[in-house]
């Protein structure tokens, strides 16, 4: 097989909910429109022992059992070792039928122990890492397996983090791999765009009249409860205004559902949970504001999915929307948990309509042409060694 082929590793489905999968199958469709190389995702499957592979619209995907490393001397580590030998025959039988030439996992695990191994044994390979935010904060909070960390990176030829304030977190975390370390921010579909054109495809999905828009998982990082809160000192000047909150299902949803109920606004708020991202579109149409309330954010695709149909954004000052927008001239960012601050611009920028268009155009130019799958895929290739 001459073509070369660019794996991908996932640990969940592509079709998933979520940040990372979108950025994944993007990076496909631009890696087939670019031709120089052809996109492959494995993703690691459980419930499969041997390699499944079925042709997709953009790539092939791949479905495998991999063990991940245990940091103890236990059961798992001991399973490991033993299935070791078979699981790197059989990779490597995978990366020599489908031409491999460059192996690119994102959301890391310690299975990446895995694809180190695969490195150590065919170098002219090149392996990137790829991070996304949460992944490098559960292998910070778990304090464990730092050694088996430090191989993988070690056979690492980048690190690549998605957004710069993302790439720190890691040096700070590894300071070893500083040389490693690289960023390549997200970036819009082109579909998106075209998706603006389309007439509204609701779907079932009954929308108010007149709302503000947070998408994201209901987690205590995305900030819905901030949002809740200043809300609901809004409504006190716009008693007819909603607030749509579009995310993927937690634990921390029936909390936030009971936050509106003691600021007696719950007939004001809509939750939509697992929505999937043929029918997200939808939501961004007819939102008056985007807001952005988290207390934590690597990048924040979210952001420029909202400009993309010309909806104004407020964010708070995480690391990743500080890449993302320049106060005051496409969008408005205020401190992370200030509610007053939030409340204060959500209601100057619903009053104040020229101001709200003008960001809202800036931010949408800004989108459409800095950060495209094209400048991004160019990034990743200039890396390959």
């Amino acid at each position: 097989m001459d073509e070369k082929g660019w794996l991908f590793v996932l640990p969940w489905s592509p079709e998933a909910i979520g940040g990372v999968s979108i950025v994944v199958t993007e990076l496909c469709k631009a890696m087939n429109l670019n031709g120089q190389y052809k996109p492959f995702i494995m993703v690691e499957d459980w419930t499969v022992k041997k390699p499944i592979v079925v042709e997709k619209e953009h790539y092939s995907e791949i479905r495998y059992r991999l063990r991940g490393c245990s940091t103890q001397f236990d059961r798992e580590f001991i399973s490991f070792i033993i299935h070791l030998p078979h699981a790197l025959f059989t990779l490597w039988t995978l990366f020599k039928r489908y031409n491999i030439k460059v192996l690119n996992p994102h959301y890391p695990s310690l299975s990446s122990i895995n694809w180190a191994l695969c490195k150590f044994m065919m170098k002219k390979m090149d392996f990137f890492i790829s991070f996304h935010g949460t992944d490098l904060s559960d292998i910070v909070k778990e304090k464990k397996g730092y050694k088996i960390w430090g191989f993988i990176f070690d056979k690492a030829d980048k690190i690549i983090s998605c957004s710069k304030g993302m790439s720190d977190r890691v040096v700070d975390a590894f300071p070893k791999i500083v040389k490693k370390s690289e960023y390549i921010h997200n970036a819009i579909a082109a579909s998106l765009f075209e998706s603006c054109k389309s007439p509204l495809s609701v779907d079932k999905i009954s929308l108010p009249n007149d709302y503000i828009l947070l998408v994201g998982t209901f987690e205590r990082q995305k900030g819905q409860d901030i949002l809740i809160k200043a809300f609901s000192l809004v409504t006190e000047q716009y008693s007819e205004l909603t607030l749509v909150l579009v995310g993927r299902t937690s634990n921390e949803l029936l909390p936030y559902k009971q936050l509106a109920k003691e600021l007696s606004i719950e007939d004001k708020v809509y939750f939509y949970e697992n929505i999937s991202p043929q029918v997200i579109a939808t939501f961004y149409k007819s939102a008056k504001l985007y807001v952005s309330a988290s207390r934590q954010e690597a990048f924040g695709m979210v952001m420029l999915e909202a400009a993309v149909f010309k909806v104004p954004v407020i964010a708070t000052k995480t690391i990743g929307a500080c890449e993302i927008i320049d106060d005051n001239i496409d969008g408005k960012l205020i401190d992370i948990e200030d509610t007053n601050a939030m409340a204060k611009q959500i209601t100057n920028l619903l009053t104040d309509e020229l101001q709200s268009q003008r960001l809202a155009k800036a931010l949408y130019h800004k989108a459409k042409y800095d950060f495209t799958w094209d400048k991004a895929l160019k990034k990743y290739c200039s890396f390959i060694q």
